[in-house]
């Protein structure tokens, strides 16, 4: 629990702190997201950063690792996630946003044995952006076009999608 509050604080300061390097036109992006929640015996934590690099002043290409650990009673589940992505602005403030991404990891649970966990998805979506030169945030909807409602860990295809981000 002490390391999950430890990653939390570190990215903040990181992505709180002033970035400084010798790139031009604010092509470079990182970010990504942080997540926590706690509720009848179920805790999520998950810390996924993202880079990405403007190819066109619209179009920026990425990638992103992740890591996600959940607990439902005695059951616990750690997951590495990783893959690109595409964000392309239809304007200052909406873009659509196409992410594949790998996950893999295990789920234990001293009642049964543990089993290993791994999928892809397909992620296409997108939403709200704000348009700024500095910190900036994603807001929005992505739907999983490879679901699987028989195998898959995701309860729907649909996830809100939302993330903080600085250009350089």
């Amino acid at each position: 629990m002490k390391l999950k509050h430890i990653l939390y604080i570190l990215l903040c300061l990181i992505l709180q702190s002033p970035l400084h390097a010798q790139v031009k036109n604010n092509r470079w992006v990182f970010g990504g997201d942080v997540g926590y929640t706690s509720s009848g015996g179920t805790s999520y934590f998950g810390l996924a950063p993202e880079v990405g690099y403007l190819i066109k002043p619209m179009v920026e290409i990425g990638g992103s690792i992740g890591y996600t650990y959940i607990t439902n009673g005695s059951a616990k589940r750690n997951l590495w996630t990783f893959g690109p992505h595409v964000n392309v602005s239809l304007s200052e403030s909406f873009f659509l946003r196409g992410k594949f991404q790998h996950l893999t990891g295990k789920e234990t649970d001293p009642s049964i044995p543990s089993f290993n966990i791994s999928e892809s998805s397909l992620w296409l979506g997108g939403g709200y952006q704000t348009n700024t030169s500095g910190v900036f945030y994603r807001v929005g909807f992505l739907y999983n076009t490879l679901y699987n409602a028989n195998s898959s860990i995701y309860s729907s295809p649909l996830l809100p999608y939302a993330s903080l981000g600085y250009r350089l």
